[in-house]
């Protein structure tokens, strides 16, 4: 994370672009690269850039919309935590979207800001079950989905034991990357520490 992005972001040019401004929605619309992230964090505030990035991840525009999310990867927890019911919004985006580069930065967001205490989302959990399930999708992916249902799943012994089934029923999978093993193995190892604890 930037320096400037665990700052505060205070604002030294509060001149936010509308979402369908050709500058800001131009800038996205190339390459961009960390120093163009620590350029836009610095100069603007927090509070007025963020949302101004979220209705750019409605557009149909790939690249806008991935630099857009990752842009947002960079801001602090602080910021990120204090928007929590903004960003879990984009829950819909991310279960409907086809661009798996999108759905991986939107749910590192997720993953920042969810706690078990959060209100049990039933259509997302769904969504991360299934994802843990299928091998196909990209390990980053498959880890976050990991994650994110185990977070959900804490707080309720009935889903913690589906989602236990469905770790345990990984065993069968033969080519299991070392990511996806590691976040699953931790998963498993930190319910036997509980069990014996308990």
């Amino acid at each position: 994370m930037s320096a400037t992005a665990s700052s505060g972001l205070t604002s030294t040019n509060t001149t936010i672009m509308a979402p369908q401004d050709n500058a800001l929605y131009g800038r996205l619309n190339r390459r961009i690269h960390m120093d163009d992230i620590q350029a836009l964090l610095h100069n603007h505030a927090a509070d007025e850039l963020l949302p101004v990035l979220v209705s750019l991840l409605q557009t149909d525009n790939k690249r806008v919309a991935d630099n857009a999310a990752w842009i947002m990867t960079h801001f602090s927890d602080s910021v990120l935590v204090q928007n929590r019911i903004a960003l879990l919004s984009l829950k819909p985006l991310c279960m409907q979207t086809a661009d798996t580069t999108l759905r991986r930065l939107l749910m590192t967001l997720f993953e920042r800001i969810y706690t078990p205490q959060a209100p049990l989302d039933i259509a997302f959990l769904n969504h991360c079950l299934d994802g843990i399930g299928n091998p196909s999708v990209p390990v980053g992916t498959r880890a976050l989905y990991m994650k994110l249902a185990w977070q959900q799943c804490q707080l309720h012994t009935d889903l913690q034991a589906e989602m236990l089934a469905l770790l345990h029923f990984m065993d069968r999978e033969t080519d299991l990357s070392p990511a996806v093993a590691c976040v699953r193995n931790h998963i498993l190892k930190s319910t036997s520490r509980s069990k014996i604890n308990g």
